[in-house]
């Protein structure tokens, strides 16, 4: 190799890790950027009696303020956890990340639907059913903002019907059937959370 291609071969390498090292520099050294692509990670739906727990989450370097808010209560920390004790119609948390190094800061926000139970579930009507007679039943139970009820009919574990709504009507359509257990279940309508109860009534002869 000729002298000057040699020196052009140096120049080039010695080029190359001056760059290397101003880019590993940069990257150990570390320059503050963010807070950016700040959210709030967690549920949308929270249940009136259930704990739960919700993250703040951001790009920033180095390590970021972080700050909550839920009504009239200020926390410290990426993480927040709370149990509602009572119905409120929309819960708003609110998280502002702050950057001490680069004085910036950006909030985001999450509104969340409450719901409450279901709970309290209770089947009323009679305590008998006879073979060839209509009986009816209700089905309740406190839900909050609303429940939706089905019905399931069997007997020695087959299913005879299925049916919809607070009210059912039962009719025993052989007499060879002694019993049948009527089973409800009550499902909050945006919680999805359900719960049931289930009445065995013995069938009689007209």
């Amino acid at each position: 190799m000729d002298p000057l291609s040699a020196c052009l071969l140096l120049l080039t390498c010695l080029a190359d890790l001056s760059a290397s090292e101003t880019e590993w520099g940069g990257a150990v050294g570390g320059s503050s950027f963010g807070p950016s692509s700040v959210q709030i990670v967690g549920v949308n739906v929270v249940t009136v009696g259930i704990p739960y727990g919700f993250q703040c989450i951001a790009d920033c370097y180095p390590d970021c303020k972080y700050t909550w808010t839920r009504g009239n209560v200020t926390s410290q920390g990426p993480e927040l956890s709370f149990q509602l004790l009572h119905v409120v119609p929309t819960q708003t948390l609110s998280c502002t990340v702050s950057n001490s190094e680069t004085g910036d800061s950006s909030t985001v926000q999450k509104t969340l639907q409450v719901t409450a139970g279901p709970s309290n579930i209770q089947i009323s009507g009679p305590t008998y059913l006879t073979y060839g007679a209509e009986s009816i039943f209700i089905c309740s139970a406190s839900c909050y903002p609303a429940c939706s009820f089905s019905w399931t009919v069997s007997w020695e574990g087959e299913t005879l019907s299925k049916a919809q709504g607070s009210n059912l009507s039962v009719t025993p359509y052989t007499s060879t059937v002694l019993e049948e257990n009527l089973i409800c279940e009550a499902m909050d309508t945006v919680s999805h959370l359900y719960i049931s109860s289930s009445l065995s009534l013995p069938v009689a002869s007209m």
